[in-house]
């Protein structure tokens, strides 16, 4: 079967829309969100990028911040050239640290694979500051690029889209450390291999990221103390593991249809009590009480969303 997206409603990216993002590590929750909201939507003919559209495209603009602290906010971009969705653009918050990805290609065609990372951000082997300054310890700001990285489209059942992809990010650190008396270990390069998934829900937007494991080499230089000459060590296998970070939707809106029969939720008067550990949500997203098995919380008149493990139960209290 083969799609054809006509807008960046194909993927719920319309004025107005808001998603909250369960932010999971290592399979515990943190007790942190993402709260995306989409500010507007406009036509972009490419400036400020590296690309000049002859047919301006179309974008959607948001607004990433943690919740429900607040205390990091920023801004990205999605857009559509006519054959990729591109999303994450200039998401300094999300892991691939400001990179647009091409995480859809249309028409879609289960099993077809392309370059995933969207050049007219950043051309791949460009050498950029790292966003986060110095991430080692000589307060000099390390350098951040991308080589050539994959996506491919897994599946489209029903209404679920899913995307595997290969990421090749790598970054270079510029502190000295010192590993004997006579040797320090300089110029450090990491090259990481991200693989993972990314979900979208036709009409909604995305409902699932998630990073499942990388590969890590490494090249660097070693410095001799005495006579300050340098050999370098090629690059080499360091490490694989296990990353485990994922970005799950939790349901906010009437229109994400949470489901009706989610047992072990009762509503008594302006009260609610769960039988299961619970959250409860007001309609625009806040966060309004984590409950566990047996425990209670009193609600003021409107429309709140109780979340479980069995589903999302829609309460509106009078």
């Amino acid at each position: 079967m083969l799609w054809v997206l006509g807008d960046l409603s194909f993927v719920g990216y319309t004025a107005g829309n808001r998603w909250l993002y369960d932010y999971l590590l290592e399979d515990t929750a943190h007790y942190v969100y993402i709260y995306d909201t989409l500010t507007y939507v406009d036509n972009w003919d490419g400036t400020g990028s590296r690309c000049a559209f002859s047919t301006p495209a179309e974008r959607a603009n948001f607004i990433l911040s943690d919740y429900p602290d607040l205390t990091v906010s920023d801004t990205s971009f999605a857009y559509y050239d006519g054959t990729y969705l591109v999303d994450f653009a200039k998401a300094e918050i999300h892991p691939f640290k400001g990179a647009g990805i091409r995480t859809l290609k249309f028409p879609l065609t289960v099993g077809e694979t392309w370059q995933a990372i969207d050049t007219c951000i950043y051309a791949l082997g460009e050498r950029m500051p790292h966003p986060e300054g110095s991430i080692d310890t000589d307060t000099l700001t390390d350098t951040l690029w991308y080589d050539t990285s994959y996506a491919s489209l897994v599946s489209h059942v029903g209404d679920t889209v899913v995307v595997a992809f290969l990421l090749n990010m790598n970054v270079k650190l510029t502190d000295l450390t010192l590993l004997d008396d006579t040797t320090y270990m300089c110029c450090r390069t990491y090259y990481h291999s991200y693989s993972g998934r990314v979900e979208y829900m036709v009409g909604f937007g995305m409902k699932r990221f998630r990073i499942d494991s990388a590969v890590m080499d490494i090249s660097y230089g070693l410095i001799n103390t005495n006579t300050w000459d340098t050999t370098f060590v090629p690059r080499t296998f360091l490490d694989s593991m296990y990353v485990g970070l994922i970005w799950e939707n939790v349901f906010i809106s009437i229109l994400e249809r949470p489901s009706a029969n989610v047992g072990g939720v009762v509503v008594s008067s302006r009260k609610v009590m769960v039988h299961i550990p619970a959250s409860v949500y007001s309609a625009d997203g806040r966060l309004i009480a984590r409950l566990q098995k047996d425990q209670s919380v009193r609600l003021r008149p409107g429309v709140y969303f109780v979340r479980t493990t069995r589903g999302v139960k829609k309460v509106v209290i009078r």
